[in-house]
């Protein structure tokens, strides 16, 4: 057991808990089914939790990113890139996490559902290219104009 000595700055001490997991997660045996801790974008993930958290409600952190890194390996074992299922996820919930408010009907911005006193962040321009990108190249090959 590798604990982390108190100097160990935060991004190395986050790497180095994905490649943890990473191994802890992989099915015994099956190298192809394990996570490559380099893929992992922690800077997205961690942004991506920001913005639900602080857009949404807290507890929507961690739910979101689980359910976008659902929602990419679906993609992935449908063959998509895993790097841009997990992009295109990413930058889909973004998009939906920012406009949540309005749509949810707090379209005066006034109800404070984070606790927070911050501003609530906005999608990037990546962001809204790439969810609409994911969108087009999802209804473009189904045939079936969903």
């Amino acid at each position: 057991m590798n604990i982390p000595s108190a100097d160990d700055d935060q991004a190395d001490l986050l790497r180095r808990w994905v490649a943890a997991l990473a191994d802890e997660l992989a099915a015994p045996g099956a190298s192809k089914a394990r996570i490559d801790p380099d893929d992992v974008d922690i800077d997205r993930v961690l942004g991506l939790a920001g913005v639900a958290a602080h857009a949404v409600v807290r507890p929507a952190a961690p739910l979101t990113t689980y359910v976008v890194g659902y929602a990419a390996g679906l993609a992935a074992a449908q063959g998509v890139a895993p790097g841009a299922a997990l992009e295109a996820a990413a930058a889909a919930a973004s998009v939906l996490a920012t406009t949540w408010r309005d749509a949810a009907g707090d379209a005066d911005g006034s109800a404070d559902h984070t606790g927070s006193t911050t501003t609530p962040a906005t999608a990037t321009t990546a962001d809204t290219s790439a969810a609409n990108a994911a969108t087009s190249d999802d209804t473009a090959g189904s045939g079936d104009g969903r």
